[in-house]
């Protein structure tokens, strides 16, 4: 955040009554650090930054934005390591299957249809979880 945008969000905190809980007179009084402060954050980040594990510096002013980019960021990272689909194991399965029957035989006549939308019958817990998706 600039410290022209923090400026601004102090004083809406300051100025709207159900605000006030945000606002702490320490945060004015630390505002005279601010040049330190950011020296402190481009240092950590300068030297704690890795390609396996990088820092995004992302701008804070406008929360829509920030909510954004940190999406953006997120699924670019999932989209670049591509993780697998966690895989069930066939005891694990097998614990499903009994469950499933478990809670189907205490269904009533006004029951919820399965999840493959036929109440007679539903679709086996195998089906359910391929362990190749």
């Amino acid at each position: 955040m600039s410290k022209e945008g923090q400026r601004v969000r102090f004083l809406r905190r300051i100025d709207l009554p159900d605000h006030n809980w945000k606002f702490s007179s320490h945060d004015g009084e630390e505002r005279g650090f601010w040049d330190a402060y950011q020296e402190a954050f481009s240092e950590m980040f300068s030297h704690t930054s890795t390609a396996c594990a990088p820092w995004y510096i992302i701008p804070a002013d406008r929360k829509w934005f920030a909510r954004i980019a940190a999406a953006a960021v997120i699924a670019h990272t999932l989209i670049e390591i591509d993780p697998p689909y966690p895989t069930v194991s066939d005891d694990a399965l097998r614990d499903l299957s009994a469950a499933k029957a478990q809670l189907e035989s205490e269904a009533t006549s006004s029951a919820v249809p399965a999840a493959n939308g036929d109440a007679a019958q539903a679709t086996p817990a195998r089906e359910l979880i391929r362990k190749d998706a």
